[in-house]
């Protein structure tokens, strides 16, 4: 590869000019790439501590207990319910008036009947064609 090949020549011409600017360059690339690792590492961790809380949460039984009791208490609640509603008045419902469509008629398509030609109009080109369509040559 050419764009591989240049930077090599560039390297060996600051190597005879000064060799300590190609060295500080490396330390400074190799200074990012470690930073860049330890962030990462420090990210595995916090998941990890994240899902041993959520274990710890599914273990209640306790709560599960106290929910059956609740379920009792409400079915007497409604039972009571059910005699008052049949105290109550039935509310009339209102009928919805439906509109009525009204239907369009249709129009009866007049059969226009062939007439003869009569010679009333004046230009001799319309009295060769109307003469043609009915027949007349």
């Amino acid at each position: 590869m050419p764009s591989e090949a240049k930077p090599k020549k560039l390297e060996e011409k600051i190597r005879e000019e000064g060799g300590q600017e190609l060295k500080s360059l490396k330390k400074k690339k190799k200074k990012k790439k470690k930073k860049k690792k330890k962030k990462k590492k420090k990210k595995k961790k916090k998941k990890k501590k994240k899902k041993k809380k959520k274990k710890k949460k599914k273990k209640k039984k306790k709560k599960k207990k106290k929910k059956k009791k609740k379920k009792k208490k409400k079915k007497k609640k409604k039972k009571k319910k059910k005699k008052k509603k049949k105290k109550k008045k039935k509310k009339k419902k209102k009928k919805k008036k439906k509109k009525k469509k009204k239907k369009k008629k249709k129009k009866k398509k007049k059969k226009k009947k062939k007439k003869e030609y009569t010679m009333k109009t004046k230009t001799p080109r319309r009295k060769k064609a109307m003469n043609a369509r009915f027949g007349k040559a």
